[in-house]
């Protein structure tokens, strides 16, 4: 239609673009055809663009000012819904404006609809994304486990609950060439396994049963991806749409949150411990500059002696070092003032931990002496029940006598756990051997 309105009117040497058919006019990230249409123009090689309307060159205002600008500099006509805009022209220039202000608007319109039906559909439990890798859609139409899978992703938290860590468990299956799958498209892979790749099974919705919608969003904000489309960022977790129990569970949301609690634990800086080697204060220090967590370096062969250093910076940015101490100093100040702050503990703390460790030692014993007692009663309070029962009523007897034999084994077994505690030793002490122990320990240095 397009190459017929151009010859009527009048030009001879005509090209037909159509290499962005089926791609949105929305971005020009992936749109190839539009792109030849700018290096043709800036050629000086195009007389006139015919499109249907201002939709098909562009959807986002920014760009197709920039075509209107390039054809002003060229002197290319637009000709568009099979009237002729000139650029140079500034009523036309306008009409050119609302016409791609209106395209932007209309594709605005559209995609929220999309989007506003698409978020519609998941609240009435219907698909609209593709099935996360372990499991497949049955026979019946319903969600199952993957057969293929099931055994390697139910093996997941068992690996990090044995070996403590997402890298430890991660290390051990490489180390035993244990793969994780991944699904593309129906077909199945086996990948090498990462910590990011065994996180995302034992922490996404899913593995838990939920089915989870609206987590990221487009955002006009953020830059580009390569594929012309905005990044995406992530939604409040209170406008998320959840289906519980829409898959088969991998896992329950209890042990999904023990697990993450696990992972908070084994950072770094939640620890604040020291680690391995000689460094006092390793994990224990704060670089006064940025706030970053000094690391210990490794002893230097002249001084023999390690060093703290922050590299919270230079790790991030690539700069250099806030700072760099000699960890020797460092570590002998600190001791020095530990032990100038520590003082003996008083006689009145040391004879209150004395009572409460003989109160303790007081209610196990009567614990122990109150269950002693309760199950001899109920044994003796079945032998009394067993004798006033008729033999001859053969069911109600051999239920008692069932019951009977249950309770003394109950004694029994109790007792017997009694019997294997390894012994207390007797809490003991008087005021003078307390104000010893407090006249040992008030020179620690010496200690």
């Amino acid at each position: 239609m397009q190459e017929q309105l151009a010859e009527d009117y009048g030009f001879r040497e005509i090209r037909v673009v159509d290499g962005d058919q089926g791609r949105s006019g929305a971005s020009i990230g992936i749109r190839s055809g539009f792109d030849e249409v700018c290096r043709l123009v800036a050629g000086d090689l195009v007389g006139a663009v015919f499109a249907v309307t201002a939709s098909r060159l562009s959807r986002e205002m920014r760009v197709f000012s920039d075509l209107i600008v390039l054809c002003r500099h060229h002197d290319t006509v637009l000709v568009l819904d099979g009237r002729p805009r000139d650029p140079s022209n500034p009523q036309d220039v306008g009409m050119l404006h609302v016409e791609g202000t209106f395209a932007e608007m209309d594709n605005g319109l559209r995609m929220q609809g999309l989007r506003d039906a698409r978020r519609a559909k998941a609240r009435l439990g219907k698909r609209v994304t593709r099935i996360p890798t372990g499991w497949i859609v049955g026979a019946d139409g319903a969600v199952i486990f993957d057969p293929e899978t099931y055994d390697a992703i139910k093996e997941l938290p068992n690996l990090f609950w044995t070996h403590g860590s997402a890298y430890a468990a991660v290390a051990a299956m490489r180390k035993a060439g244990k793969n994780l799958p991944v699904r593309r498209r129906g077909r199945l892979d086996w990948n090498v396994p990462t910590v990011e790749r065994f996180m995302d099974f034992l922490r996404r919705p899913a593995s838990s049963g939920t089915y989870v919608f609206g987590r990221t969003e487009s955002a006009t904000t953020l830059p580009r991806l390569p594929n012309g489309h905005h990044a995406r960022k992530r939604v409040a977790e209170d406008q998320w749409i959840k289906i519980e129990n829409y898959y088969p569970a991998y896992l329950t949301t209890e042990e999904q949150a023990e697990i993450s609690s696990q992972v908070s634990r084994n950072g770094f800086r939640s620890k604040r411990r020291p680690g391995r080697g000689a460094a006092f204060c390793q994990g224990m220090l704060t670089c006064a500059l940025c706030g970053g967590t000094l690391t210990v370096a490794d002893p230097r062969p002249r001084t023999f002696s390690h060093r703290y250093q922050c590299t919270a910076q230079s790790a991030r940015f690539g700069s250099r070092s806030c700072q760099s101490l000699q960890g020797r100093d460092i570590d002998a100040a600190v001791e020095r003032i530990v032990l100038e702050a520590v003082s003996a503990p008083p006689v009145s703390l040391l004879t209150a931990a004395l009572e409460e460790a003989r109160a303790v030692e007081r209610a196990h014993a009567s614990h122990v002496e109150a269950e002693r007692v309760r199950l001899l009663r109920e044994q003796e309070s079945l032998v009394d029940q067993l004798t006033s029962i008729d033999p001859r009523n053969s069911g109600v007897h051999s239920l008692m006598q069932r019951k009977l034999e249950e309770a003394i084994a109950a004694r029994a077994e109790f007792e017997r756990r009694v019997a294997s505690e390894p012994m207390r030793a007797p809490v003991d002490g008087n005021e003078g051997e307390l104000n010893e122990l407090c006249r040992i320990v008030a020179d620690l240095p010496d200690l």
